[in-house]
């Protein structure tokens, strides 16, 4: 059995070195760019600290040149017409069943970076609250 993440989603870009919390699929899917999560720029926690993996889901694959030209071509528009699409493009898994013991601190560096006190003995749920909230657009 496969354990499903537990939102927010907490999501580091890897060159921004910035943290930002997801509220839900929804938010995560329509904010990040396929592109970007296909060049693995995210890492990503769900809000019980456990790693997560951000995929775009594949294309079903099928021979020929006209089914890969198809696939080529719904690539394109997926990419280009993501914010009014209704299709999921994005897998979200749990990738590790326990807590990564490295976010904690990471968040609390990153907070401290940006002058908000966060101290040793503060919980997960009280800095992922300090985080800037992506709640749709």
């Amino acid at each position: 059995m496969v354990d499903e993440p537990v939102y927010p989603i907490v999501a580091l870009g890897k060159d921004s070195d910035e943290f930002f919390d997801f509220q839900s699929f929804v938010v995560l899917q329509g904010e990040l760019e396929i592109i970007d999560v296909e060049n693995g720029e995210y890492e990503a926690w769900d809000s019980l600290g456990r790693r997560v993996m951000l995929q775009a889901k594949p294309e079903p694959q099928q021979g020929g040149l006209l089914p890969w030209l198809i696939s080529l071509l719904s690539r394109r528009r997926r990419e280009t017409e993501q914010s009014t699409t209704d299709e999921d493009w994005l897998l979200v898994t749990v990738a590790s069943p326990e807590p990564d013991l490295s976010l904690r601190p990471t968040l609390r560096s990153f907070l401290a970076a940006r002058g908000r006190i966060a101290n040793d003995h503060d919980s997960l749920a009280s800095l992922i609250s300090q985080l800037p909230t992506i709640s749709g657009r």
